[in-house]
């Protein structure tokens, strides 16, 4: 999921929907995203803007937090 210092979104999300049992179309009635949209993020063809990362967040009862390095 981290090559590096490269965060891998699409590995974190398909790892969070598996941990739940959850497939594309049960994350999109969760967030509120299409399914289009979502399979779009596990092929890795682009990352979620900030207000589709929250929406995604928010269905994986998880919020964002920026710390400092």
């Amino acid at each position: 999921m981290n090559e590096g210092n490269n965060f891998r979104f699409d590995l974190w999300i398909y790892n969070e929907m598996v941990k739940r049992g959850w497939d594309a179309i049960d994350l999109s009635v969760e967030s509120d995203l299409s399914v289009t949209t979502i399979n779009h993020y596990l092929r890795n063809d682009y990352l979620p803007t900030l207000y589709s990362l929250a929406l995604i967040l928010k269905a994986f009862d998880m919020h964002m937090e920026f710390v400092q390095n």
